[in-house]
């Protein structure tokens, strides 16, 4: 079997990664509903092959967070969301960081304004942008 086989056999057997998978495909559908709607949602991206990072300790190691996704709200107003269906210790040093990198973002003002969220259902999506 190639290499490739492997990967995506060993991907899709992972019940941790699909389920993930499936809280992402989730919240995509939700904010393509927020797009409908028309809510101030303005853009939003998956956050894959983007560079979007934040590093964070972990165990005197620094590590780097990639959050989920990132929203363009009108009045350019930001959010940083993780999707999260099974919390486990190091989301909370992610979470850390994300909020210290929204924090010092604001702090400079010119870039808008910044917010983290960590949804667990992914239907409050409307409840955030609003």
């Amino acid at each position: 079997m190639s290499p490739e086989y492997n990967l995506i056999i060993s991907l899709f057997s992972n019940r941790n990664y699909m389920e993930k998978l499936a809280h992402q495909l989730s919240f995509i559908n939700m904010l393509r509903q927020a797009e409908e709607v028309e809510i101030g949602l303005k853009a939003w991206l998956k956050n894959d092959h983007v560079g979007f990072e934040i590093y964070y300790m972990w165990e005197g190691q620094t590590k780097t967070y990639f959050p989920d996704f990132v929203i363009k709200l009108e009045g350019e107003r930001y959010l940083i969301i993780e999707v999260k269906g099974k919390k486990i210790d190091q989301d909370e040093a992610k979470w850390k960081a994300a909020r210290e990198w929204v924090e010092a973002v604001n702090v400079i003002e010119s870039f808008g304004t910044w917010e983290f969220k960590v949804l667990k259902d992914t239907s409050d999506v409307f409840d955030v942008v609003k």
